[in-house]
């Protein structure tokens, strides 16, 4: 399963991590691989 390399040394590194995705199905791969990530649906754009 492919997630970020980032996301995951982040993630070891003790911090909180939130990821913000805008493709429901890569928000699933990110939760299943990472679920102690905060993965949120949306977008860098403003409303």
């Amino acid at each position: 399963m492919l997630v970020s390399i980032f996301t995951a040394r982040l993630v070891a590194t003790g911090t909180q991590v939130i990821a913000v995705e805008p493709v429901p199905q890569m928000l699933e791969k990110l939760s299943e691989a990472l679920p102690e990530v905060l993965a949120v649906s949306g977008t860098a754009r403003r409303a």
